[in-house]
């Protein structure tokens, strides 16, 4: 991929893939509750009524879990790379913007494992460092992260910052 100078790099995309995979999940789960409920006050008896007791309130609990984890998969996110500046737009976070004269050099860290692998993107100049973190799978699709490596190293040679 090369990349013109006075073009951009860009991408937006949501998660909405998520999100309906998560609204399946939720009617499942809801089918599979409503199912289980008829079939304990069908069958009657004290201890029924302790298994809703406790069945219900979980349900509850697990739906409001879901919901926060939800928060946000429809909302569009972007990754912008211009002549001017890199801007990240990531909904319920600040924007993160850094024009190019603010830094010397970049550098490109995954921390941690599995699920919880977050990739850290660093700009640095001889007063200062600032830095911006993100979760594949939940602030970007997990394939976009090579392609944002990809975009800062080429249009990092093109402005003549360091990478790594």
């Amino acid at each position: 991929m090369t990349l013109n100078p006075h073009k951009k790099f860009e991408i937006v995309e949501d998660l909405k893939v998520s999100f309906y995979i998560i609204v399946a999940v939720i009617v499942a789960f809801l089918i599979a509750m409503s199912v289980l409920t008829y079939n304990v006050i069908s069958a009657g008896g004290a201890s029924g009524i302790v298994v809703i007791a406790f069945i219900w309130p979980v349900s509850i609990i697990f739906l409001i879990i879901i919901r926060y984890v939800m928060r946000g998969l429809t909302k569009t996110r972007s990754f912008i790379i211009n002549d001017q500046e890199i801007k990240i737009t990531i909904p319920h976070r600040p924007e993160f913007q850094i024009l190019w004269s603010e830094f010397e050099s970049f550098q490109f860290k995954k921390r941690g494992m599995g699920k919880s692998r977050t990739y850290e993107l660093i700009f640095t100049n001889k007063q200062e460092s600032r830095s911006f973190r993100y979760r594949p799978g939940t602030d970007f699709k997990v394939r976009t992260r090579k392609k944002i490596e990809t975009a800062l190293e080429e249009w990092c040679g093109i402005k003549g910052k360091k990478f790594s």
